[in-house]
């Protein structure tokens, strides 16, 4: 029967006398649109569009993203990940040996700039359309890793200037939260591959939180970094991330939870650290100690945790170890003979 893209073409609602043309050719495309049907069905409401028919058993068509959806490009974020993997290791490899180069701090910081200018752009494309969930978890997956190296840089001993590769982990932990958010709102059901890559996205979150609030190195943080409330920013943050993936229904395996309280008692140690009043560098168990035994101060320390997707919450008195554990690890004693 004709149909309204040529020979033998299907016409959706079609009647033609003895029967209506059927669908019957697997791969074949019907178009229809309101002229067409308006001649045939007056004075009827139509629609417009397509419709693919497909043999059984054949895959079904992935729907294309509407034109507002904002995406960066795979090879972009599988270019990302090359670059993180090389750099990473490159890092690892000077921490080990007492010092970082600043031409590795500059490699660092070129990365993480990339890793955050994916994140700020599809932090943007949500305010102003829509993203892809696939998409965005997988540069989220990519931009953490980066954010884990970053954070190792942030706090490792080098000469050279920190605060390109420190202002641009921040911007992808606070991204992070952000993302998530938008897709746990969305009441998107993500399939296991993804719950697995929510799983990897909050093990580098608390990785660079920890890192980037001195848990690589046992400093505090910079000097610059502490007129930002560091902790506040990060435990707002955490909390952000920690929420979707409850939301999304993200099951958090034990070494999950591990590095998330790590990087808890991390976040609180910073905070401490801040209310003493001293730099990094001056820092001591002694300092730190006396501060934490002061009531008032410990009630702002004990408060500024992220609150935990912990399926066993911790107790005070396990917190209260966790952070005199941390600090006898990662501070000096005070030298005999000081006061």
């Amino acid at each position: 029967t004709a149909g309204t893209e040529g020979p033998a073409a299907a016409r959706l609602g079609h009647y033609n006398a003895a029967n209506t043309p059927a669908f019957v050719h697997s791969g074949q495309t019907v178009n229809w649109n309101d002229a067409t049907l308006d001649g045939n069905f007056t004075g009827a409401s139509v629609l417009s569009g397509s419709l693919i028919i497909q043999a059984a058993g054949t895959p079904p068509v992935e729907p294309e993203e509407p034109d507002d959806t904002t995406t960066v490009d795979e090879s972009d974020i599988n270019d990302l990940e090359d670059e993180t993997e090389a750099v990473d290791q490159e890092v690892d490899d000077q921490i080990d040996s007492g010092n970082v180069t600043t031409e590795t701090v500059t490699k660092t910081a070129t990365v993480a700039n990339k890793a955050a200018t994916q994140t700020s752009t599809l932090v943007t494309g949500s305010t102003t359309g829509t993203i892809s969930t696939p998409n965005t978890l997988n540069v989220l997956v990519a931009a953490t890793g980066s954010a884990q190296t970053g954070g190792k840089v942030a706090n490792s001993t080098t000469t050279a200037d920190k605060t390109a590769v420190t202002a641009s982990t921040k911007t992808i932990i606070k991204d992070t939260g952000k993302l998530l958010t938008t897709i746990a709102d969305s009441g998107t059901t993500i399939t296991t591959e993804q719950k697995t890559q929510v799983q990897n996205i909050i093990v580098n979150l608390a990785g660079a939180a920890k890192n980037i609030t001195g848990g690589a190195t046992g400093k505090v943080v910079d000097e610059e970094m502490k007129d930002d409330s560091m902790d506040e920013e990060m435990k707002k943050d955490m909390e952000a991330a920690f929420k979707a993936a409850t939301k999304l229904k993200v099951p958090l395996s034990d070494e999950t939870q591990t590095v998330i309280k790590e990087a808890a008692v991390s976040i609180q140690v910073a905070a401490l650290a801040e209310l003493t009043g001293k730099n990094s560098e001056e820092l001591t168990q002694e300092d730190l100690q006396a501060a934490f035994n002061d009531p008032v101060t410990r009630e702002k320390v004990l408060a500024a945790s992220p609150t935990l997707p912990n399926a066993n919450p911790r107790s005070e008195e396990d917190v209260t170890n966790d952070i005199n554990n941390y600090i006898a690890q990662n501070y000096p004693q005070r030298p005999t003979g000081t006061t």
